[in-house]
């Protein structure tokens, strides 16, 4: 991304709040407003304690996507948002679509997990939200963090399951 985004919606969502904090570096703020954001997106109260849903997820709508993606895309220089994530999650050999297959979504999670420092104590785990890495020297993809799922408790396979949900959509949005 060589210039600043445009900050479009299909749903007339705000995005010059979520813009001024990434463009100051403030990343634990910019995550709180983009789990906001996304909530808005979906036509939804700013209820950060309430996850999102793989439907939902594949649904999102794709200049919503676009837009909150390219602004951290653009002012981490390219270190964060969703679509380094999707690359991440693909390099590693995950599929975008894993249907039931949970074991192979479990693995290819695991191996997301440790390439971008969302691992926890073992390959098969996340971290907490308290151990997220609020900083331009965290690893490439750490952000945003996906704090729908991480503060609502949702880790596992309720992770998993969205985590190939949302990194589709954005595959089809062209992220």
């Amino acid at each position: 991304v060589t210039e600043e985004p445009a900050l479009k919606s299909e749903r007339g969502v705000d995005y010059k709040p979520l813009r001024d904090l990434l463009k100051a570096g403030k990343w634990k703020e910019a995550d709180h407003e983009t789990a906001k954001v996304m909530q808005k997106a979906l036509g939804k109260e700013a209820k950060i304690s309430e996850p999102l849903g793989v439907d939902e997820l594949r649904n999102f709508p794709c200049t919503d996507l676009w837009t909150i993606d390219q602004l951290w895309v653009y002012f981490s220089g390219g270190k964060f948002g969703f679509s380094v994530q999707k690359q991440i999650f693909v390099e590693v050999g995950g599929k975008l679509d894993f249907g039931e297959d949970l074991d192979a979504l479990s693995d290819a999670n695991g191996r997301m997990f440790e390439r971008n420092g969302w691992g926890g104590d073992d390959r098969n785990s996340m971290t907490f939200y308290d151990q997220i890495t609020f900083d331009i020297s965290a690893p490439k993809g750490h952000l945003p963090s996906w704090e729908l799922l991480i503060m609502s408790g949702c880790i596992e396979v309720c992770y998993g399951r969205d985590n190939s949900a949302f990194l589709s959509r954005c595959h089809e949005c062209g992220l």
